[in-house]
């Protein structure tokens, strides 16, 4: 997977890294605190769950991505779900599984500032 920048200032795309997490589809993505996070999504039936991080900050040499320790509990691998944020939270809610065969109906918060992650149940 490669990503690249677009820059109004010069009137070009340019690549920028090689993304290093494994090149997926169906993953959602959020901005906060100067970084650009990136959360499940599937490869060939491979469901993942996991959560990267990339520095967005132009004036910085850009450095490798950063796989987010997320200690338990944390949900089951997903695509097509949706991503959300509010705050320091990030919320995980639905997709599908290629695993379970199904959609998924529980939403997940993450607090990304203490990195903490609790299952949110509906009613």
């Amino acid at each position: 997977q490669i990503i690249w920048a677009y820059s109004f200032q010069v009137g070009r795309w340019a690549q920028v890294l090689q993304l290093p997490p494994p090149g997926r589809g169906w993953a959602q993505s959020v901005v906060l605190n100067g970084y650009w996070f990136i959360v499940g999504g599937d490869r060939n039936g491979t469901d993942f769950i996991d959560v990267w991080r990339w520095p967005l900050d132009p004036a910085s040499t850009r450095g490798p991505w950063e796989r987010v320790a997320v200690p338990g509990p944390y949900p089951l691998g997903r695509l097509d779900h949706c991503a959300l944020l509010d705050g320091e939270y990030l919320y995980v809610i639905g997709g599908y599984s290629f695993e379970r065969s199904g959609a998924d109906d529980d939403m997940w918060k993450l607090d990304l500032s203490g990195l903490t992650s609790t299952n949110q149940t509906f009613g």
